[in-house]
């Protein structure tokens, strides 16, 4: 069993979970989205961050929980200090990209625990219609996915 520290756990987490490519898979399944799509990508970012939280926060002891999240926060807050691409400006406005996905991942958190739930949220926020059952099964494997990935590691 590999030994972390919760903020490298965070770190990992954040780091493999929420990698743009497989945020750009995800969105690509909402079909009436084009591809690539920035914004998209983005929304899904921050409802997988979530996600991540809520599985933390619902394993680990409040101290230990609390010290990944944080990890897991500044990860999402490094990953959008950049320039808005031309989309997520028009979509977002000129603000701080990272405040957007702070807000983004906080309006998350509520659905998290669904997975239905985070894809209908992920579906009013780009104005879509109820997306395909595709999109909940991915925001489902992603649970089980952190719950082993954590399994796997003893936490200091």
């Amino acid at each position: 069993m590999r030994q972390l520290t919760a903020e490298a756990l965070g770190e990992e987490l954040a780091g493999h979970f929420l990698e743009p490519e497989s945020c750009a898979r995800v969105a690509a399944l909402l079909r009436t989205m084009p591809s690539p799509d920035p914004v998209g990508c983005c929304e899904v970012a921050f409802a997988r961050a979530a996600v991540l939280e809520f599985v933390v926060g619902d394993t680990q002891t409040p101290t230990l929980a609390a010290r990944i999240n944080a990890a897991i926060a500044a990860n999402v807050s490094r990953m959008f200090e950049g320039a808005h691409t031309p989309e997520t400006a028009a979509w977002y406005g000129a603000g701080d990209l990272r405040t957007t996905a702070a807000l983004g991942v906080e309006h998350y958190r509520g659905a998290a625990f669904w997975s239905d739930r985070v894809a209908k949220t992920l579906a009013d926020r780009l104005g879509l219609p109820r997306p395909a059952g595709a999109v909940a099964a991915e925001f489902s494997a992603l649970t089980e996915a952190v719950v082993v990935w954590i399994t796997k590691v003893k936490i200091r």
